[in-house]
């Protein structure tokens, strides 16, 4: 199964269309705007979704329509030892939504004829002599190149943070690790494949990728508040990362911004996030042709479409709108940004927690839902669990694909103690993470947790013939999986 390597009618382009959507309702007078009550009831969700109360770490929510800011509000602290509160100007890690803005840098360069997006990665890192140096741009853009994932390596875990790197040392913890597979074959997130395509941008302009990104994308727009993520620098306003455990709040490790690169380590406030994503749609100044490549996706050859778009957005629906996101992990931060191009809408929210009791996508989605006036349908969980021979008939190992979330597209069900265990990887192995699922329906599970992990099983004349799993934190479509034999 091997992904289409060119551009063709295969290929959705929606973002053309969806503005000339929103001019329409513009033109017309027509524009959209919530409601004065829904957006009163965004405080009320909330509270109700983020249950920290006193000396705790902070949330940042935004929310822009048409260029004006409809709803901002910042709960918790910027900084636990000094007491500092968050507000609109802090400045919080953005983690992997980095990947968009180097998405874009790329995509001006193919729009130029500086960069071919079939052009492999060896045509432009000449020295490059990985096994993925035959994967092409387009594939490192799609995370559909095999290449493993550094921050999933061992030694990658060893210095995510605290120790200072330099571009080849983390070229180092990857470059002749084994591909996880064939490229274009799958999909599965890589750090790797955007930390070698900042490496590009240096190789074919000669210049460093934050001046690249300063130049050509923060002075133009006029984002003043987004920054490198250099630890050394003063930012002012910048919120330290932390740890939220069952013992309580802890400070979370920096990581030196050479370590994530241009694959995660710019900074900003919410409202220079909100600012750069509804612009990138909307601006004169972004040419069509970038944002036409931006928003294009690719369908495997078995015809499964890609939903992770070139500009390193995940394409969605909701509520019958179409979404263009993506979120963000790093050391005491996760982010999530989203934008409704029909109704012109962005909505960011940004946490100063790697575990927070609820994650920032998820969040998205449920403020979105009651600002569009939709009640969010809750099942509830069954009084009883089914029956044990039952979940024993669901146990054993899945495999995913053409979609992974693990290198070896292993999930697994496993029965234990009259309840069913998720676990990321192979049903033997007790060292993969492993969640405990509760029933909302028949063949229908969830995990606690900000994850919000859901599991769908499908059965065909009384046999498991698959399921699907979705996670909502990812903010990505459901993972199809079918059954691979073991227990």
């Amino acid at each position: 199964m091997i992904l289409n390597t060119t551009i063709t009618t295969g290929i959705r382009r929606c973002c053309l269309a969806a503005l000339a959507a929103c001019a329409s309702l513009a033109w017309s007078g027509e524009a959209w705007e919530p409601a004065a009550e829904e957006i009163g009831n965004v405080d009320a969700l909330l509270s109700t979704e983020i249950p920290w109360q006193g000396l705790t770490p902070a949330y940042t929510v935004l929310v822009d329509v048409g260029g004006k800011t409809v709803y901002a509000k910042s709960m918790g602290f910027a900084d636990l030892e000094h007491q500092v509160a968050a507000g609109p100007d802090t400045v919080y890690q953005l983690g992997s939504i980095t990947k968009s803005y180097t998405a874009h840098l790329i995509l001006q360069l193919v729009a130029e004829g500086t960069l071919q997006l079939q052009g492999m990665v060896v045509d432009y890192l000449p020295g490059y002599t990985g096994p993925g140096r035959h994967a092409s741009l387009q594939q490192l853009l799609t995370h559909t190149s095999g290449i493993a994932n550094y921050t999933a390596l061992p030694a990658g875990q060893a210095i995510l943070s605290w120790v200072p790197n330099q571009r080849e040392d983390i070229l180092q913890l990857f470059a002749d690790t084994p591909l996880d597979f064939e490229p274009g074959s799958h999909f599965l997130y890589s750090n790797s494949g955007y930390y070698l395509l900042g490496l590009v941008l240096e190789a074919v302009t000669g210049e460093d990728y934050y001046a690249l990104l300063q130049n050509r994308i923060l002075d133009p727009l006029g984002l003043a508040r987004t920054y490198s993520g250099r630890y050394e620098d003063i930012v002012d306003k910048r919120a330290r990362g932390y740890l939220a455990t069952a013992d309580g709040f802890h400070n979370a490790a920096p990581t030196p911004y050479l370590t994530p690169f241009a694959a995660g380590s710019i900074q900003a406030t919410a409202a220079d996030l909100a600012r750069y994503r509804r612009q990138f749609f909307t601006s004169p100044g972004i040419a069509d042709s970038v944002r036409e490549l931006a928003t294009s996706t690719l369908v495997f050859a078995d015809g499964t479409p890609q939903s992770y778009a070139l500009g390193a957005l995940t394409r969605n629906e909701h509520h019958g709108h179409t979404v263009w996101s993506h979120g963000g992990g790093i050391s005491g931060f996760r982010s999530h940004h989203a934008y409704y191009p029909e109704l012109d809408m962005t909505i960011v929210v940004l946490t100063n927690a790697e575990n927070p009791p609820v994650a920032p996508a998820v969040l998205s989605r449920k403020i979105s839902s009651m600002l569009l006036g939709e009640e969010t349908v809750m099942q509830e969980a069954l009084v009883t669990q089914p029956a044990p021979e039952r979940l024993r008939q669901f146990a054993g190992n899945y495999l995913m694909t053409p979609f992974r979330i693990t290198a070896d597209g292993l999930f697994s069900l496993v029965y234990h103690d009259g309840a069913l265990l998720a676990r990321l990887g192979a049903a033997n192995d007790e060292q993969a993470p492993t969640l405990p699922l509760t029933a909302v329906g028949p063949r229908e599970f969830v995990a606690e947790g900000g994850m919000g992990l859901q599991v769908h099983l499908r059965e065909t004349d009384g046999v498991v013939a698959g399921l699907e799993i979705t996670i909502p934190a990812m903010d990505r479509p459901p993972f199809p999986a079918i059954p691979s034999g073991g227990r």
